[in-house]
């Protein structure tokens, strides 16, 4: 690769007022050699064909990754159909259970009930005893 130096060029600013202001650089000017256009046609086929296999193969593990998320899809529609089948089991063994100490506490109160009934009764028998035993006396 040559180095060329550019010599003297030149820059010209013109201000708001139309006045000229002329400014000279150097600048480095690097010249390199003239390539083919087959070497570069063939670069340019090379880059091609790797770009494709790197797409294709970023197509098969783009594949691959939604082929994982559908199987992890089903997996988890699934689960979540079990999930909905107990809860509703459950729901409905609450509910029964919930029906039964209903009844259980009805039967309770009524037992309850008929106890307060038969106390009275044989307080009342009692009563009724002792006053007889009394007269008889």
């Amino acid at each position: 690769m040559k180095r060329f130096l550019a010599a003297l060029v030149l820059c010209a600013t013109v201000s708001c007022g139309n006045a000229f202001a002329d400014a000279f650089t150097l600048e480095e000017v690097e010249i390199q050699p003239a390539t083919t256009t087959t070497t570069q046609q063939d670069a340019a086929k090379i880059n091609i064909k790797d770009r494709a296999e790197q797409y294709s193969k970023q197509n098969v593990k783009l594949q691959d990754a939604v082929l994982k998320i559908e199987s992890a899809q089903t997996d988890v529609k699934t689960q979540l159909a079990e999930y909905e089948a107990k809860l509703t089991e459950i729901k409905t063994r609450q509910k029964a259970v919930k029906e039964e100490r209903r009844s259980m506490e009805q039967n309770i109160r009524d037992v309850k009930k008929r106890m307060r009934s038969l106390d009275s009764a044989m307080k009342k028998i009692n009563s009724n005893m002792s006053a007889v035993e009394t007269e008889s006396l």
